[in-house]
C-alpha cells in the first residue's frame, strides 16, 4: 500500500511536471508551452490582424489633417481676416476726384460800338463767349489723428469775340490746400482707425482659431493612435492571461486527479480562466472601439457606412 502511494505521487510529479513545461521523459515528443523560449517570445508584439493597413503615426497626422473638415475650413480664416484687415486700411487711400466742362453763350449785341460792320445779317450782330473749365483734386485721411487733407486744382479759358474784352482767350487757375484734425470727437479713436484695429484682431483670433484647431486635431490623433497600440497590447496581455489560466487549469486538473490538491482549487482555477475570457472580450472591443475612432480621425468626411478598414500601428 505504502509502495503504491509513493507511485501515484511520482506519476503525479511527471504529469505536473509535464504540464508546466518541465522537459521530462513523460512530456510528449514534439509539445511546446507558451512559456517555451523557442515557442515565441510571450512579450513580443501582438501580429497584426489579416488585411489591416499599416500606419505610422506621422501618415496619421498628416491624412486626418487632410481630411478633417474643421480645419480645411478654418484654415482659409486667417486668410479672409488678413483681406479683411487690408481692406480697412483702404479708407486711407487717397481718392481723386476731377470734373471738365464746356460751355458756350451767344447773346445779341446791344452796343454799336462793338458793331464792325452793321449788317443786319452779320455775325458780329452777336456776341460768342465760349469757355472751358475744369478741376481735379486729392483729399486722404491720416491714419490714427483722424485729420484730413485736400489738394484742389482748377483752371478754366474763356475766348469771345467782343471788341472790348481785354484778353481773349483768357487763361486763369488756382491751387487749394486744406488740411482738417479734430480736436475731440473723432481725434485719435475714429471709425475708420477703430475698423483697422478690431480687423486686426479679427484676423489674430481667426489664427489662433486655425492653430487650436490643428493643434487639437493632432492631440486627438495622437491620442487616439497610442490608445489603439494600448488596447493591441491589452489584447495580447489578455490573451497570454487567458492561456496561463488555461495551463493552470489543467495543471490544477491533473492534481486534482492525482489526488494533490482539492476540489475548490479546480473551482478556483475555472473561475480564472471564466475571469481571463471575460477579460479578453472586453479587450477586444476596445479594441475595436480604438480602431474605430482613428479610422474616423484618420479619414474625417471620406468615411462611409460601408467602410470597411483596419490600421495596424507600426
Amino acid at each position: 500500500m505504502h509502495c503504491l502511494r509513493i507511485s501515484l505521487l511520482i506519476l503525479g510529479i511527471t504529469l505536473i511536471g509535464a504540464v508546466s513545461g518541465v522537459p521530462t521523459e513523460a512530456a510528449p515528443a514534439g509539445g511546446r508551452d507558451i512559456y517555451d523560449d523557442e515557442a515565441g517570445d510571450p512579450t513580443g508584439p501582438l501580429p497584426a490582424e489579416p488585411g489591416a493597413q499599416p500606419l505610422s503615426i506621422n501618415e496619421a497626422i498628416a491624412v486626418g489633417l487632410q481630411n478633417n473638415l474643421d480645419v480645411q475650413v478654418n484654415r482659409y480664416q486667417p486668410y479672409i481676416g488678413e483681406l479683411t484687415a487690408g481692406a480697412a486700411w483702404g479708407a486711407y487711400d487717397p481718392t481723386f476726384s476731377g470734373e471738365v466742362g464746356y460751355d458756350s453763350v451767344r447773346f445779341r449785341n446791344i452796343n454799336v460800338l462793338n458793331n464792325s460792320s452793321g449788317g443786319p445779317n452779320d455775325f458780329d450782330l452777336q456776341n460768342v463767349v465760349r469757355g472751358v473749365s475744369g478741376n481735379a483734386g486729392i483729399s486722404a485721411l491720416i491714419p490714427y489723428w483722424g485729420a484730413s487733407v485736400d489738394i484742389q486744382m482748377d483752371g478754366n479759358s474763356e475766348e469771345t469775340n467782343q471788341a472790348f474784352a481785354p484778353f481773349s482767350p483768357l487763361y486763369n487757375s488756382g491751387l487749394t490746400l486744406g488740411a482738417s484734425i479734430p480736436l475731440m470727437r473723432g481725434l485719435i479713436w475714429n471709425e475708420p482707425w477703430t475698423q483697422v484695429k478690431t480687423t486686426r484682431l479679427a484676423y489674430d483670433a481667426d489664427l489662433d482659431d486655425f492653430t487650436t484647431s490643428v493643434m487639437n486635431t493632432v492631440q486627438q490623433i495622437i491620442g487616439n493612435y497610442w490608445n489603439l497600440v494600448a488596447t493591441k497590447e491589452q489584447v495580447r496581455v489578455a490573451q497570454k492571461s487567458l492561456e496561463s489560466n488555461q495551463a493552470l487549469l489543467d495543471q490544477t486538473q491533473t492534481q486534482y486527479e492525482v489526488g494533490v490538491v482539492s476540489k475548490v482549487e479546480v473551482v478556483q482555477a475555472e473561475a480564472g480562466l471564466a475571469n481571463s475570457e471575460f477579460d479578453l472580450i472586453v479587450a477586444k472591443n476596445n479594441y475595436r472601439d480604438a480602431q474605430d475612432q482613428l479610422i474616423s480621425d484618420v479619414l474625417g468626411n471620406h468615411l462611409h457606412a460601408s467602410t470597411d478598414l483596419l490600421f495596424d500601428p507600426t
